[in-house]
């Protein structure tokens, strides 16, 4: 506002003077008019001249706009990072879908080889158990009657041992025939027999053979974990008569997981045993799970057209997959080497991709450079950049915090 007023006064100060030495041009005798001319036009470049100077607050200053001056406490309170590129290798994939099992030999049903009432139950639904541990109890009064068998079987054959044992001296003293020594090893090996189907019954039934005697027959008999594991499901409900053929617990062993997952017809030729496998769960793709091929089915689902694939799963964050959970898996079937920044290093302005590389710095600022640079592909939070040629090994970039500075620059 002063500087338009200033001008204004300036331009009406130069006409009032310029009507003032016209009139006196006219008063100028006639041969010295030419140079009072040539006075008053040098007199208006000079006016001119000072007229077109620019004010103080209409003079801008050009400066590089690819250089972004941060301080070191914005650096700091905003968490901002460097790193430097760095060398890695990518992967082709193949897509897979499936689910998490346990291999076929650790996870078992049990029931019961003997029919009984169940009249306890020791475990519930997702606890852990030891091998041997109880898992349920039932009652039946055939129980007693195999006990009672079995000690009259173990009793009559320690007798006919002993029989045999004489009539085996008997003959051969030519005292007793061989009719008789035959008949008393027939009734001993039918007694053994029936002897050692009993014992195997009631070993079934884990009763304590070697201590059993007429003081302890029960009707009570336990059914125990077969190896140690986790109760997946409770099939039966106490004082349920539980027949031989019935489920009763069935249990897993999850030490060993695998993922039993799908792959496209088109993609079998891709697959070879032992390929790394990279597996998440949909609603936990913060959490990455890896494996490697263990099996390839060698027959194609003829409606699906797809083939099964046995997928080992790594110890590493194991213990968050649950048998049945739904997974997703990406197959590594090649490799290549890439050199890579963050994917928040590289921001995306109009469909051109810069970084900023540090320069150098002083006490208070850190100096970087806006370059652009041509992205490949992508993958676990990387981006690949094919144009590195023009860095110096060891250039340090902004690997955190890229964005917001360059949006307040823009």
């Amino acid at each position: 506002m002063t500087t338009n007023i200033f001008i204004m006064n300036t331009i009406y100060n130069y006409r009032k003077l310029l009507n003032e030495y016209i009139v006196l041009l006219i008063k100028f005798p006639s041969s010295n008019r030419i140079l009072a001319a040539t006075v008053l036009g040098v007199f208006f470049m000079l006016v001119s001249c000072t007229s077109e100077e620019k004010s103080p607050e209409d003079i801008k200053t050009k400066t590089d706009e690819t250089l972004l001056t941060l301080t070191k406490n914005q650096f700091e309170s905003s968490k901002m990072e460097m790193g430097p590129i760095l060398d890695t290798v990518f992967h082709s994939f193949v897509k897979t879908s499936g689910f998490v099992d346990v291999p076929e030999q650790n996870k078992m049903v049990i029931g019961s080889y003997y029919g009984g009432k169940v009249s306890d139950i020791y475990v519930v639904t997702g606890q852990n158990v030891l091998k041997g541990q109880l898992l349920l109890s039932m009652d039946n009064p055939e129980f007693i009657d195999m006990q009672r068998d079995f000690i009259e079987t173990d009793v009559l054959v320690s007798n006919l041992q002993a029989v045999l044992e004489r009539q085996q001296k008997l003959a051969s003293g030519n005292v007793s025939s061989q009719k008789d020594l035959q008949q008393a090893e027939t009734e001993f090996m039918i007694a053994t027999a029936k002897h050692k189907s009993l014992k195997e019954k009631l070993k079934l039934m884990h009763i304590d053979i070697e201590n059993l005697n007429v003081n302890n027959i029960s009707s009570h008999v336990v059914v125990k974990a077969p190896f140690s594991g986790s109760i997946s499901h409770i099939l039966v409900t106490k004082g349920q008569w539980l027949n031989p053929d019935e489920q009763a617990v069935e249990i897993v062993n999850t030490n060993t997981l695998l993922a039993r997952m799908e792959v496209f017809e088109k993609d079998l030729s891709y697959l070879r045993k032992g390929q790394l496998v990279y597996l998440q769960l949909p609603d936990r793709t913060n959490l990455n799970f890896q494996g490697d091929v263990s099996y390839i089915a060698q027959q194609v689902d003829k409606d699906k057209r797809s083939a099964g694939v046995i997928i080992s799963i790594n110890a590493e964050n194991r213990d968050i997959l649950v048998p049945g959970m739904f997974l997703t898996g990406n197959i590594a079937v090649d490799d290549f080497k890439v050199s890579v920044l963050p994917e928040d290093a590289v921001i995306d302005i109009d469909g051109r991709y810069f970084v900023l590389m540090f320069l150098n710095e002083t006490e208070t600022d850190y100096l970087f450079k806006r370059i652009e640079v041509l992205p490949g592909r992508s993958m676990f939070g990387l981006v690949e950049i094919t144009n590195t040629t023009g860095f110096k090994s060891g250039a340090l970039f902004l690997t955190k915090g890229t964005f917001q500075l360059i949006q307040a620059e823009e």
